[in-house]
């Protein structure tokens, strides 16, 4: 695989002994085309953790330093996600109570059959209160309150990681030309910069699509044109599909005047004909002209 970015690299820059990182565009030598240059890490796309395989390669310093931040929030959102939460517990920390003020703290762990099993915490439970606790409030038809454990997700990272995966699988797709795209550089400088917020919040989608759907996209609405990555995450046996919008890689014009469109049908409630998407998508017309139409790349 290297090989395939290594010619690409080289027929895209017309140079013949290094290669880049596609996300801070820093550049590597290469000493043997059959290897990874050194400093060139690979990366999986979406990260390991979600299901993700070795799609590209990314230097040692943007894969260590996204990978401790955005793909851990990415990571952590998608695991403490409301609709999926109690699905996957695996020791999951929780506080338990019965209405009044004892409360003490356990895992829990969900089963195969949809119950749960709790387990106390010898060592973060007054003992004899705990005993007391469990021979008083422990029984058929008592009920027990469970509030969990969790660390804050932060939404912003949360999307920046979305975003970088979105990206190197559009990269994947196309290669490094994506680098010569000046409308590209505020998607790398988010990523760079995960802290910052820079990219826009409307190109991200939620509940839209669906995991049949996943691939990459030219979208033509009205004169403007962009692209969406609809990709799948996975945990456990769950799957999790979104789309994020980035400007056409063919075009100098900017994702914020396709974005304004896109407001504007979400905004009259859509309706997508998912059998239909793969070819184009009906809407709901915001007035007669205006239709939104998908082309897979």
């Amino acid at each position: 695989m290297i090989r395939d970015f290594i010619s690409d690299y080289l027929s895209v820059f017309e140079k013949k002994d290094t290669i880049s990182c596609p996300i801070c565009n820093e550049e590597f030598s290469i000493e043997n085309p059959s290897n990874v240059p050194q400093g060139l890490t690979k990366e999986h796309v979406p990260p390991h953790s979600l299901g993700g395989q070795i799609r590209c390669y990314t230097c040692v310093d943007c894969n260590n330093r996204t990978g401790s931040s955005i793909d851990y929030e990415l990571y952590k959102g998608i695991k403490f996600n409301r609709k999926t939460f109690f699905q996957n517990l695996n020791n999951q920390k929780f506080r338990v109570h019965n209405g009044n003020n004892e409360v003490f703290q356990g895992t829990a762990t969900s089963n195969k059959d949809g119950t749960l099993q709790l387990t106390h915490s010898n060592k973060n439970n007054h003992k004899d209160k705990l005993k007391l606790f469990v021979n008083n409030h422990i029984n058929p038809g008592n009920l027990l309150y469970l509030k969990p454990i969790v660390p804050k997700i932060d939404i912003h990272l949360f999307r920046v990681g979305l975003l970088k995966s979105a990206y190197l699988l559009l990269f994947s797709k196309i290669g490094y030309r994506l680098l010569k795209q000046n409308n590209f550089n505020i998607i790398r400088d988010q990523i760079m910069n995960p802290a910052l917020k820079l990219y826009y919040d409307e190109a991200y989608m939620f509940d839209v699509f669906n995991k049949e759907q996943r691939g990459i996209y030219y979208c033509n609405l009205e004169g403007q044109t962009a692209v969406i990555v609809v990709m799948n995450l996975f945990l456990g046996k769950e799957v999790f599909t979104f789309g994020v919008f980035f400007p056409d890689p063919d075009s100098n014009q900017i994702l914020l005047n396709f974005i304004s469109h896109k407001i504007a049908l979400l905004n009259f409630k859509l309706s997508l004909e998912k059998s239909a998407f793969l070819n184009s998508i009906s809407i709901k017309k915001l007035c007669d002209r205006l239709t939104l139409k998908f082309t897979k790349l």
